[in-house]
């Protein structure tokens, strides 16, 4: 008798159950091949460092102050590279950054950082809060999609407008700006302008730059804050030579300061120096550098500068 031949073929739902579990593995590892460069891709993007984009506005009247402030002189200058609100050994120090800039009048701050994860604000609105100055933050770097590091301007007089200027950048991720502000006090528009110049490769580019627009600047005009350079600059001594740049700190201040190899500065035109000094409580790597000034047409016979009242600093160092 002859036996039918075994048919050991598999039914085709078989083959087509196997197919369909092959194409479902491969779109679900395509699927988290595509999700891992998603996120990697968000996350490079985060972590990237970008220029801020410029920022502006006007009309900043501050809170907390007397109105009779704003028509004191003298007016109190003061220039603050603050090291991100920490001190020489890396502890917390915005207490004693408050109590270096309480009596000041307008005060530059360099290397202020935003505060906490998401940055919602920042070290000179925090500083600013307690003492009722009005506060411009002009971060100069983004990350993780947020402002992260910049300049400050406070007042405790009005600011009338304010933009920020880019400085000249080569060295990729090294973002700089620079402040511009108008300043109303005892009736006449202070120009005020705050910047940090990078002390690498486009120090030169960026001190010229910082140069050329102070002088562009209309009279009664300031700058403020940290150079980065010592008075034997060559470049920095063709700015001071240039006819009604005067060095605030150095012409308000006892004998010797003038060299003491300081890279923080407040320059002045079109207003006369009182007097000057410097505050260090150790809040900072750097010291705070201040001047009090007043319109060139004060003088004698104009208002008496002991009938103004002031707030001392504490020099202690």
């Amino acid at each position: 008798m002859t036996t039918a031949p075994h048919d050991n073929r598999q039914p085709a739902t078989t083959d087509k159950t196997s197919s369909a579990s092959a194409v479902a593995k491969r779109r679900r590892v395509f699927g988290w091949m595509l999700g891992a460069l998603i996120v990697a891709a968000v996350l490079a993007s985060g972590a990237d460092r970008r220029a801020a984009a410029p920022v502006a506005g006007q009309l900043l009247t501050p809170a907390g102050r007397q109105a009779a402030a704003a028509e004191t002189w003298p007016l109190r200058l003061a220039s603050f590279n603050i090291h991100g609100g920490r001190d020489e050994a890396g502890r917390p120090s915005l207490e004693d950054v408050r109590r270096t800039i309480v009596a000041t009048d307008v005060i530059g701050l360099n290397e202020v950082r935003t505060i906490g994860v998401a940055g919602l604000t920042d070290q000179a609105h925090e500083l600013a809060g307690p003492s009722g100055f009005g506060v411009v933050f002009a971060p100069a770097e983004v990350r993780w999609w947020r402002p992260r590091l910049g300049n400050a301007l406070l007042s405790n007089t009005a600011l009338r407008s304010w933009h920020t200027v880019p400085l000249h950048n080569t060295r990729g991720k090294a973002f700089r700006n620079a402040i511009v502000a108008q300043v109303e006090h005892g009736g006449l528009t202070v120009h005020v302008m705050v910047t940090h110049v990078d002390n690498y490769e486009d120090h030169e580019v960026q001190l010229n730059q910082v140069s050329e627009k102070f002088l562009e600047l209309p009279e009664p005009a300031v700058l403020l804050g940290d150079l980065n350079t010592r008075r034997d600059d060559p470049q920095l001594q063709r700015l001071l030579a240039q006819e009604g740049v005067v060095d605030a700190v150095a012409a308000g201040a006892p004998s010797g300061l003038a060299d003491d190899g300081r890279i923080d500065w407040i320059l002045v035109r079109g207003l006369d120096v009182v007097r000057s000094g410097v505050v260090d409580l150790g809040a900072s790597d750097h010291p705070c550098v201040w001047a009090d000034v007043q319109p060139r047409s004060q003088g004698e016979g104009g208002q008496e500068l002991a009938d103004a009242p002031r707030i001392e600093f504490d020099r202690r160092r």
